[in-house]
């Protein structure tokens, strides 16, 4: 199976440039539809959170408190749009994702029973269904379905 793609030799766009990845409105999409590019681009983002973390913990702050300061920023960022890409993210992917939280727990950032990042995710993909289902004005309304009531009668 050929899985290459050829492109035309001249851009369909005069002057556009052919890129093999987009950054769409924080999220960077590649050309093979993989997050990986978006993972390295948000675990390095996050490095630098831990550090501010630290630096939090250093000067006094209390554990109930870092633990919100983590959630607001560290983990926010981290699920920032998950909702668009975490069907595209491979389970080594995810993995990683697993590993940021597992340091954030070790380090102290974050309460030991703090969910998993697929469970997270999962919880906003259930949060948005409702909020679908329960909203006639929402704006992905149209693509929301009933179930028909199938009544079968023996």
């Amino acid at each position: 199976m050929n899985t290459s793609v050829t492109y035309p030799p001249e851009p369909l766009i005069p002057g556009a440039e052919r890129v093999t990845a987009l950054k769409v409105l924080g999220v960077v999409i590649s050309s093979r539809f993989t997050m990986e590019d978006h993972l390295d681009q948000l675990l390095s983002s996050c490095a630098s959170s831990i550090f501010a973390l630290r630096t939090l913990e250093s000067d006094g702050l209390c554990p109930p408190l870092l633990h919100q300061v983590a959630r607001a920023t560290t983990v926010a960022s981290l699920l920032y749009a998950s909702l668009a890409w975490w069907g595209l993210a491979t389970a080594e992917e995810k993995s990683r994702m697993e590993k940021l939280l597992g340091r954030l727990r070790w380090g102290g950032y974050l309460p030991a029973d703090f969910p998993s990042v697929e469970t997270l995710a999962v919880a906003a993909e259930h949060q948005l269904f409702v909020s679908i289902a329960s909203n006639p004005y929402h704006v992905l309304r149209c693509l929301y379905h009933e179930k028909e009531a199938c009544g079968y009668n023996l």
